[in-house]
């Protein structure tokens, strides 16, 4: 990181307190990434669901808000899944997860915990510990490369876009319609039973 950038965010920590350092060099310690932030969030607030995105993932939030009170609160694990044959992992760039998910993975042995350097296989690792959970495959999360940036409403489809980046996000969250929306109850299509 460049001093510019690195003076900059330090400003802006210190005026508004809204930036956490974490003590990692980034790259491929997402798990490492992932509990740090987990385990900082558990301490600082009392909360009942946690979302992990890309820093590129344009989230229509007031819609989410108007969601979540509709959604289970325990063993919910909600995000675009790959469904395969023996097999299912949630891509990464958004997770969203209730307490007890967030807790048992921080719970977790540090001496025989698995990991892996790629984001989605490290949490379906995990995942396959704990039984009962509950996967939310949400195909409104849009991971789509071909997605039309001119398009308006995009909260009226969809609960988030993938490579939104800077201009986009700001694009995006002008022209989004984001809000309450009626609320679809239902089995997702990658709902895993056990």
């Amino acid at each position: 990181m460049n001093k510019t950038i690195q003076e900059n965010l330090l400003n802006e920590t210190s005026r508004y307190g809204d930036i956490e350092f974490q003590p990692l060099l980034g790259g491929i310690e997402f798990g490492m990434r992932f509990l740090y932030h987990a385990k900082w969030a558990a301490a600082n607030y009392d909360f009942q669901y946690f979302l992990r995105t890309d820093d590129d993932y344009f989230v229509c939030l007031k819609k989410l808000l108007n969601e979540l009170p509709w959604r289970p609160k325990q063993n919910l694990c909600w995000g675009n899944f790959h469904c395969e044959v023996q097999m299912t992992w949630m891509d990464e760039s958004w997770m969203l997860f209730s307490r007890d998910i967030i807790d048992k993975f921080l719970n977790q042995d540090a001496r025989t915990m698995l990991c892996h350097p790629h984001a989605d296989q490290q949490i379906g690792i995990w995942l396959n510990n704990i039984s009962g959970r509950l996967f939310f495959h949400d195909v409104r999360l849009n991971h789509v490369r071909a997605f039309d940036w001119q398009a308006r409403n995009v909260c009226v489809t969809y609960m988030g876009v993938h490579q939104a980046f800077a201009s986009r996000m700001l694009q995006l969250a002008k022209t989004s319609e984001d809000g309450a929306k009626t609320v679809q109850i239902g089995r997702a299509s990658c709902r895993e039973r056990v």
